[in-house]
């Protein structure tokens, strides 16, 4: 939905759309308000006009490592109508205002979002700022060498790891770019400026959340202290010394842990699985059922009824994969291809067998059970961490980002509960998603059968919407 509102010309709009996300709701501001109220365009139609700027020395490409983009390339460039954009990858190429007197170029498809430049002692373009939702994030010009601010071996002293229970697993302190930087745990690595008179480092993309390094009467690092407006503590976290380091347990045994050898064997003999419940979209009061077919491979396929509200219908194989439903016909092509298959159940089955990485980062306690950390990564996708339970090998938690066309990547939090083991697979017959864009939604699986004969055109969807 969109809402805006033009008091002095007694005017507004509501805009309601059948999909989740879309440009139209801040493009509609611009498209509807233009037309009704105003005899001087609102948004780029006046944008092509009187420009004052030269664009040739911004042109260019920036290095970006935040949120979902690692290692990306955002490009300023021209378009063949001399108004000036910056292509973002995986998303779009967004049109820019002209610079206002503060430097900052606002997109034309919405004023939330802008970017603007940095220059060096030369004068010269040195990195570009984007900034969104109060953040300020830093790109580097591409050839551009960052300079240190300080000798390195000054920063040594607040390396290593801080234990966090407000984002359960350790903050580690490393240098990126020359730069003290924070690692957080399924966030980002949040590079510090150099501290102020009272010991306060900003954070370099988020100017009201600092750090502050706490020491013992020897001067050894003891706390890391998280503070927003350098007032309210956000987390305390103890460094780890190393004297109570708990071993870890290696990859092979986290598989063995998760009985991954047995569970493969039980998904080939008994394959052909069909799961039905009933599924809760907690904060929009939309309830109904949901059908989840898969097979031992790369198949599968969900159903999720609403009934007069409609349905959402996912499938896919070993070649493709589409959506259909309350939302048009969309096939999933590249990263997005990757990132749907990552939903069938025979992941969470043998999870290195889906990945490129996987590493065990940590051991933790979630709702007092004793848990490993596990992250996996494939290329193109955000990392995945896993919470294991420590004694069943059960996956009782997974936190991530989702991949969006639209917004570029969406947080999104599973919990896993009710585990039973049917067929020889123990799987959660409960499972609690959250994610800001739909809010709660609770999925109850009742009946698991096996053995179950599909046919190939299950696992497809035809695009109809040409006719």
């Amino acid at each position: 939905a969109q809402v805006a509102l033009l008091p002095e010309s007694n005017l507004g709009f509501v805009l309601l759309t059948n999909v989740t996300e879309t440009p139209l709701q801040q493009e509609s501001i611009y498209l509807v308000l233009d037309h009704l109220a105003s005899t001087e365009p609102l948004a780029s139609k006046s944008n092509n006009d009187k420009r004052s700027v030269d664009y040739k020395e911004y042109v260019g490409e920036y290095h970006a490592n935040f949120a979902s983009f690692k290692d990306s390339i955002f490009t300023f460039l021209v378009k063949e109508n001399g108004v000036p954009a910056v292509d973002v990858p995986g998303q779009t190429v967004y049109e820019l205002k002209e610079p206002d007197h503060n430097g900052k170029w606002y997109f034309v498809m919405t004023d939330t979002i802008s970017v603007s430049f940095d220059r060096d002692e030369n004068g010269d373009i040195a990195s570009m700022r984007m900034h969104q939702n109060r953040m300020d994030f830093e790109l580097p010009k591409k050839g551009i060498e960052i300079k240190p601010e300080i000798d390195p071996s000054e920063l040594q002293i607040f390396l290593g790891q801080y234990q966090s229970k407000t984002f359960n697993g350790p903050i580690n302190a490393i240098i990126q770019n020359h730069r003290l930087t924070l690692d957080i745990p399924n966030q980002m690595a949040f590079e510090l400026h150099l501290p102020d008179a009272e010991g306060y480092r900003q954070f370099r993309i988020k100017s009201d959340i600092s750090a502050k390094f706490e020491t013992d009467n020897t001067g050894n690092i003891t706390n890391l202290v998280l503070y927003r407006d350098k007032e309210k503590i956000v987390d305390t976290a103890p460094k780890n010394t190393g004297k109570k380091v708990v071993e870890l347990p290696s990859v092979d045994e986290i598989m063995a842990l998760m009985n991954t050898e047995k569970r493969k064997k039980a998904l080939r003999r008994k394959s052909g699985f069909a799961l039905t419940g009933t599924i809760n979209m907690v904060n929009s009061g939309l309830s109904g059922t949901i059908t989840t077919l898969f097979d031992d491979d790369k198949s599968y396929r969900q159903h999720m009824d609403f009934g007069t509200f409609g349905e959402i219908l996912v499938t896919a194989n070993d070649e493709t994969a589409a959506t259909t439903g309350i939302n048009p016909y969309t096939e999933f092509k590249g990263k997005y291809l990757k990132q749907i298959r990552m939903d069938h159940p025979g992941v969470a089955i043998d999870l290195r067998a889906n990945v490129d990485k996987i590493q065990v980062t940590g051991s933790n306690e979630l709702n007092g059970t004793q848990v490993y950390v596990i992250r996996t990564k494939v290329k193109d996708l955000p990392s995945r961490t896993y919470y294991i339970d420590a004694n069943t090998g059960d996956i009782l938690k997974l936190k991530t980002k989702l991949l969006n066309p639209t917004v570029g990547s969406i947080p999104i939090t599973i919990e896993y509960t009710d585990f039973e083991k049917p067929h020889g697979l123990r799987v959660p017959m409960k499972t609690t998603i959250k994610n800001p864009m739909m809010g709660k939604a609770i999925i109850e699986y009742n009946e698991f059968k096996a053995k179950q004969k599909f046919k190939g055109s299950q696992f497809f969807i035809k695009d109809n919407s040409a006719k």
